[in-house]
Order: structure tokens, then sequence, then C-alpha cells
């Protein structure tokens, strides 16, 4: 056998078992924050919807019950599924003009976010 090494040696094999470990490990990390990214962007769409839905629940309450009525508890603000939740308040700006402030929150392994909206409303 003139010297010629056919074989790997142990060292050759553990150095190559372990960059497979750390470039597994790797992949599995990025793969891990790819999915918390979607759902963290799932998330944030809903709240968005959310939001509109009550900035829209309360033009319409204004239709119904006229501006000079509308206030926070007047508003219909229906439970929204977990892990979500939505606050309306209503604010009088002047005698014509009402400020509509919704935010809804949640709360995931990163900690609490939000998204906000305010709509004014007058009377039309």
């Amino acid at each position: 056998m003139n010297g010629d090494n056919l074989g790997m040696t142990l060292v050759e094999l553990l150095f190559a078992l372990t960059a497979m470990a750390v470039l597994l490990i790797a992949l599995v990390a990025a793969l891990t924050r790819t999915l918390a990214d979607a759902q963290f962007t799932a998330n944030r769409a809903k709240a968005d919807r959310y939001v509109e839905e009550a900035l829209e629940l309360a033009r319409n309450k204004r239709d119904e019950i006229g501006l000079d009525k509308l206030e926070t508890n007047k508003v219909p603000n229906s439970p929204l599924p977990l892990p979500f939740k939505r606050t309306i308040n209503i604010t009088a700006e002047s005698d014509e003009k009402k400020r509509v402030v919704v935010q809804v929150t949640w709360s995931d392994s990163r900690g609490t976010h939000w998204a906000t909206g305010s709509s004014y409303l007058t009377e039309w």
C-alpha cells in the first residue's frame, strides 16, 4: 500500500459529522424563524382587519343613532377569537366631530403586539 490512505481517519469522520450537524442546526433555526415570521404576518393581517371592522361598526352606529348619541359603549364590540383583544374608544373632539380609536392586541412567544387605527366621524 505505498502509504496511500484509502479510507477516512476517525478525525476526518468526526469533522465531517460536526460540519453536517452545524449545517442542520442552522437550517432548523432558519426554518423555525421563517415559520414564526409567517405566523406573525398572518396575525398582523387579522388584527388590521379587526381594526377596520370596528371602525366600520362605529360608522354604522353613527348612521343609526346619530353623531350626538355615539359613545364608546354604544358600538358593539363582539369578542374576537383568541389571542386577539379589541378596544374601541370614542371621544368628542367638538360638537360636530368625534374621534374613534381602535386597538387590537395579541400576544405570542415574542411578546405583545398591537394594531391601531383611528377615524374622525362627523354628521352627514
